[in-house]
C-alpha cells in the first residue's frame, strides 16, 4: 500500500486515489497546503494497485525528442489568449472535431485549479492560459479511461508528473490518446495562492471575475499579473513586481516533489511537450516572435502525426542541432530538477507563524527577493521607457 515517509516522493497525482478498487485512499492537506494520501488500512485488501500506479516508484526512461520545432499561431486573438505560442488551443479543436473530449488545468468557482473534462468549443477558453498553482487531478483519469475505451478521441495536457500518473493508471497505450505536457518549473501551494487572492481581494474572492498569470499586453517577454474584480483591477502588475509570481519563481513555497523530480528529460511518456522558446533571439531566422513563441518537442510518431494535421495553422520552423544548442532548447526545466531556495524551511517556519495576511505577504517579498531580480526589474523598466518614447 502506499506510505508516504518522505514527502519528495509523492507528487499529488491522485492516481492511486483513482485507482483504489475499495475506495480506501483519501487526500490530506498538510501545512503547507499539499495533499497527500492516506490509507485505511482496516479496509485495505493490499492488492498494491496503488503502487503499481504511483509515478514516483514506476518512472519511465529518459528520452530524446524525434524533432523540436518553434511555433507561432498565425491566428493573433488565439496567440494574445495563451501564455506563448499557441499550440494548445489548435491541437484541442483538433480533437473536438474528431468527437473527442479535452482535458486540462481549469478554474473552479473558487478559483480553485482542478482538471477538467470539456467537450465543446464553447468550454474551451477556461483551459487556455498558465495557471501557477498545483491542479487538482480529481477523478479525471477514470473519465479518460472511460472515453478511451468507448473509442473517443482524448487530448490530456498537465505538467510531467500528471502525464506519468496517467500513464501508469491506464497500464496500457491507446492510440486514440494524445499526452501533452508542458514543460514545468514546479508547482506552488494551493494554500499560499489562496492566501495571495484572499490578500489583493480584500477577502471577496468571490467578487474576483478573472486572473491572468500571463497577460500579454506589454508583450510576451514582459507579461503581467491581472486580477479582475466587479468593480476594479485588484492586480495589474509586471512578474517582476508580482509577490505571488516572485515567490514561485524563488522557489520557496513550491511542492517538494519538484525539487526532486523524476520526470524530467521527456521521461514522463507525454507525445509532445509544449513551452516557451524564451531563447528564440538566438535563432537569426525567426522575426516576429514578441507576441509569444511555443517550442514542441515531438517525443512519439504518434505526437508527430497529430503536429502534421495542424501545422497549417502555424510559421512552423524545425530547429536544427545548432539552434538548438544556440537557443538552449535542451537546457532548463525541460531537462533539470529545479533546486529548492536554501532558505525554504526557513520562509515556512516564519510564514506559518503569521496571524494575518498582510505579514504573509511581507514574509514572501522577504524571501523572494534577490540583487539578481532587483537587475532584472531595472532591465524591464528600462525596454518599457525605451518603448515608450520611440
Amino acid at each position: 500500500m502506499i506510505h508516504i515517509l518522505e514527502k519528495k516522493n509523492c507528487v499529488g497525482c491522485e492516481a492511486c486515489v483513482q485507482v483504489c478498487p475499495k475506495k480506501c485512499i483519501s487526500f490530506i492537506q498538510d501545512e503547507e497546503g499539499f495533499l497527500y494520501p492516506i490509507v485505511d488500512v482496516k479496509n485495505c485488501i493490499v492488492c498494491n494497485l496503488c503502487e503499481k500506479v504511483c509515478p514516483t516508484i514506476n518512472f519511465c526512461q529518459e528520452r530524446k525528442p524525434l524533432k523540436i520545432y518553434a511555433l507561432i499561431n498565425k491566428d493573433s486573438s488565439d496567440l494574445f489568449c495563451s501564455s506563448s505560442g499557441a499550440i494548445f488551443p489548435i491541437l484541442a479543436r483538433l480533437i473536438l472535431k474528431k468527437n473527442g473530449v479535452v482535458v486540462g488545468a481549469s478554474f473552479d468557482n473558487d478559483w480553485t485549479v482542478r482538471h477538467k473534462v470539456v467537450t465543446s468549443n464553447d468550454e474551451l477558453s477556461a483551459l487556455l492560459g498558465s495557471k501557477y498553482v498545483q491542479s487538482r487531478i480529481g477523478n479525471t483519469y477514470i473519465c479518460v479511461k472511460k472515453k478511451l475505451d468507448e473509442g473517443k478521441y482524448v487530448l490530456f495536457t498537465g505538467t510531467p508528473c500528471q502525464i506519468a500518473g496517467l500513464k501508469h493508471f491506464l497500464r496500457k497505450d491507446y492510440l486514440n490518446l494524445l499526452l501533452v505536457e508542458v514543460v514545468c518549473h514546479s508547482v506552488p501551494s494551493p494554500m499560499v495562492w489562496n492566501d495571495y487572492l484572499n490578500y489583493v481581494s480584500n477577502g471577496s474572492i468571490k467578487d474576483v471575475i478573472n486572473v491572468q498569470f500571463r497577460n500579454k499586453i506589454l508583450g510576451w517577454f514582459d507579461y503581467s499579473v491581472v486580477i479582475d474584480g466587479v468593480d476594479n483591477h485588484y492586480v495589474n502588475e509586471s512578474r517582476f513586481k508580482n509577490i505571488y509570481i516572485q515567490g514561485f519563481l524563488h522557489d520557496i513555497y513550491c511542492r517538494p516533489s519538484c525539487h526532486a523530480c523524476k520526470m524530467k528529460k521527456f521521461s514522463s511518456g507525454s507525445d509532445l511537450t509544449i513551452g516557451d522558446f524564451w531563447g528564440v533571439s538566438k535563432v537569426k531566422r525567426i522575426k516576429n516572435y514578441y507576441n509569444g513563441v511555443s517550442l514542441c518537442y515531438v517525443n512519439t510518431i504518434k505526437g508527430g502525426d497529430f503536429l502534421r494535421e495542424i501545422k497549417d495553422n502555424f510559421d512552423v520552423y524545425l530547429l536544427n542541432d545548432i539552434e538548438i544548442e544556440k537557443g538552449n532548447v535542451l537546457r532548463g526545466a525541460v531537462s533539470n530538477v529545479i533546486p529548492a531556495n536554501s532558505k525554504r524551511t526557513e520562509f515556512w517556519e516564519c510564514y506559518l507563524k503569521c496571524l494575518s495576511l498582510p505579514e504573509k505577504m511581507k514574509i514572501i517579498k522577504k524571501y523572494s527577493q534577490d540583487k539578481k531580480n532587483i537587475k532584472k526589474m531595472v532591465k524591464f523598466f528600462l525596454k518599457r521607457f525605451v518603448k515608450f518614447f520611440k
